[in-house]
C-alpha cells in the first residue's frame, strides 16, 4: 500500500527511518484524532480535504459525506432512503468519482423499505436517475442472510451504472501521488 511519507515524498513506507518525524504518542496539546463537530449541509476543511455534511432521509436523523480533494471525489450515503437532498448536493459539484450507497432489502421487502426508510433495489434505482453523474457505484448495507438477492436485484435494475458489492475486508484509499482511488473493493 502507499502512503504520504512525513518527507512529502509518495511511495511505500519500508524501514523505521520512513517513519522519522511522526510523533507515536499523543498528548492533549496534540492529539492524535479530534472529533468536530459538524451540522447537515455544513463543509469543513481538513488538511486539502473538503468533507461536507449531506442531509439524507432516515428513520432518526441522518446524514451522507461527500469529501473532495485535489479534484477527485467520493460520496457516502450513510443510511437513507428515497430523496432529493443528497442527490440535489451531490449534483452540485462537478463530479463524482466513487459512490458507496446502501440497500439494505430485497424488492420483496419493499413496504418493510419504505418503513425502515432504507433503500430496496427498485427505489435505488430510481434515485440514481437524479444523479446526473456516473461514478463507481459500490454497495452497502445489504441484509445478513438476503446479501446475494439484493446484490442480484441492484444488478439487474441498474445494470448500466455496473453496481459492485462493498466486503467488510476491502478498502479505498485516495493516493496523492497518482491523484486517483486504488484498492480492491470489488469482488462479484
Amino acid at each position: 500500500m502507499l502512503r504520504r511519507r512525513p518527507s512529502g515524498r509518495c511511495g511505500p513506507i519500508s524501514s523505521i527511518g520512513d517513519l522519522a518525524g511522526l510523533h507515536a504518542l499523543a498528548h492533549p496539546q496534540k492529539p492524535v484524532l479530534q472529533y468536530e463537530l459538524m451540522n447537515p449541509g455544513s463543509t469543513l476543511s481538513v488538511s486539502g480535504r473538503d468533507i461536507e455534511s449531506i442531509p439524507v432521509k432516515h428513520i432518526v436523523p441522518g446524514v451522507g459525506y461527500r469529501v473532495s480533494a485535489a479534484g477527485k471525489s467520493f460520496a457516502f450515503s450513510g443510511d437513507t432512503c428515497t430523496n432529493d437532498s443528497l442527490w440535489a448536493a451531490l449534483n452540485q459539484h462537478g463530479n463524482l468519482d466513487l459512490l458507496i450507497v446502501e440497500c439494505a432489502f430485497a424488492n420483496e421487502d419493499l413496504e418493510l423499505s419504505q418503513l425502515a426508510a432504507h433503500y430496496c433495489p427498485s427505489l435505488l434505482a430510481a434515485d440514481m436517475v437524479k444523479l446526473r453523474h456516473r461514478p463507481a457505484l459500490h454497495l452497502t448495507h445489504l441484509k445478513p442472510g438476503s446479501e446475494d438477492a439484493i446484490f442480484s436485484e441492484c444488478r439487474a435494475a441498474m445494470a448500466d451504472r455496473d453496481p459492485q458489492r462493498l466486503f467488510a475486508d476491502r478498502s479505498f484509499s485516495y493516493n496523492r501521488c497518482t491523484q486517483g482511488f486504488s484498492g480492491d473493493p470489488v469482488n462479484t
